[in-house]
């Protein structure tokens, strides 16, 4: 691989081509040189949006992946698609970077993960939420012992997506009203209505946790409220099968109590990204701020919260004191994402799981979010959901590390 590495980039829906062919422009050492998108009108619009010919639009990923001149990949189709696009690209020989979540099911998580294996290739997860100031800082004051021993965490992401997120014009992708779509021979569902169990969404909340603690999942239960959805049928009078909440209880292997909590429907008050995190130990505690706003901070502090809060059993304090978690403090990296604001999509965070990837790419190590991280989180998300279709009853979730038992590249032995 020379000095420049050459993307491919799968899916021009609003994430690929609105979000990461803006990322990608911002990187000195990437260049696009391809884009594919099953639909030929968004292919085309995202070739010409990245200064390329037609003859780089592909409306086939295996055109895509054939190309010599393409190192790596960014996988950003719809979720459901996410596990089978990953494991042709490393087939076919290239580095992969992921949208989340990894798959919505064990079977497929298990299949990315040996592909990555049997390949060779550098696969990493495009999770921000790792690289946010807040996640840095906390990584700090838990490698130092600062908290103690963290005995529960949680974390939630309640954000209603609004009532155009559900129905697009199947020759465009553009997206369609609830009144737009009815009647409308050319509608389609969106990949919302694959979330049947939004918790499977639940990476955005759980990957910077486990990020801070270097831990996994070990055991799972959870509930939710009803199918269809009460919001959607109150609003657009549709029987919608999504529940309006999720909330799963986490046991980690170093005996952490996690909460998860995720809704995508009811709508929720402020600015996106409605994140809320929070660790308790036995000697302190930290937690992002319940109010949302940019704050002095730039666009990332919205992933901090306004009013974040810390406390340590050494200051001899009974009160919590008011915080802000920020690049400068806490990050000793150039804040590269903080210049640009939000161009790179999620408050400017988008860059550094591009950064950290091109970086393993071009001098070795192991990316933030590799393949075993990325199927912990997966697995965690998909048997919090079987949970939840069995009454709450408790799931183990496996560990996708090679061992003696399955050594890397092989599949599990029967029984296992």
């Amino acid at each position: 691989m020379g000095d420049t590495v050459r993307f491919g980039v799968a899916g021009m829906g609003q994430r690929g081509r609105l979000g990461w062919l803006r990322t990608l422009a911002l990187h000195p050492d990437v260049r696009v040189v391809a884009v594919c998108d099953e639909k030929a009108p968004l292919a085309r619009l995202g070739a010409a949006e990245a200064g390329l010919t037609e003859r780089a639009a592909h409306t086939h990923l295996d055109d895509l992946l054939g190309r010599e001149d393409v190192d790596a990949v960014v996988i950003a189709v719809e979720p459901r698609h996410n596990a089978s696009a990953v494991v042709r690209a490393l087939g076919a020989g290239k580095h992969v970077l992921c949208e989340v979540p990894l798959a919505l099911s064990l079977e497929d998580a298990w299949r990315v993960v040996l592909a990555a294996e049997q390949s060779g290739c550098t696969f990493a997860m495009a999770e921000q939420t790792c690289h946010a100031p807040f996640a840095a800082a906390w990584r700090e004051l838990v490698g130092g012992g600062r908290l103690g021993k963290v005995t529960y965490g949680e974390a939630q992401y309640i954000n209603g997506k609004g009532l155009d997120r559900y129905w697009r014009d199947a020759r465009t992708g553009a997206r369609l009203t609830w009144e737009e779509a009815r009647g409308n021979p050319h509608a389609e569902k969106t990949h919302f209505w694959d979330l049947y169990h939004v918790i499977l969404y639940s990476t955005h909340s759980l990957a910077p946790l486990l990020h801070v603690l270097d831990d996994r999942v070990v055991r799972v239960t959870c509930m939710g409220t009803r199918r269809p959805s009460y919001y959607l049928e109150e609003e657009v009078g549709a029987e919608v099968p999504l529940p309006d909440i999720q909330v799963a209880l986490m046991h980690t292997a170093k005996d952490t109590i996690l909460r998860m909590a995720v809704g995508f429907v009811s709508p929720m008050p402020g600015p996106e990204p409605h994140h809320y995190y929070h660790l308790l130990g036995t000697r302190g505690e930290v937690e992002t701020g319940r109010r949302r706003g940019t704050g002095p901070a730039g666009p990332a502090q919205a992933y901090g919260g306004t009013s974040s809060l810390m406390w340590f059993a050494e200051q001899y304090s009974n009160g919590r004191v008011e915080t802000e978690w920020d690049y400068s403090r806490h990050d000793p990296r150039p804040g590269r994402a903080a210049l640009v604001g939000n161009t790179s999509g999620h408050a400017g965070l988008d860059y550094y799981p591009l950064h950290d990837f091109v970086a393993c790419l071009k001098r070795g190590g192991r990316p933030a979010v590799d393949v075993y991280r990325a199927a912990d989180l997966a697995g965690a998300a998909v048997l919090a959901a079987q949970s939840d279709d069995a009454g709450a009853a408790p799931m183990t979730v496996p560990d996708f590390r090679p061992t003696p038992a399955r050594p890397a590249g092989q599949p599990l032995p029967p029984g296992a």
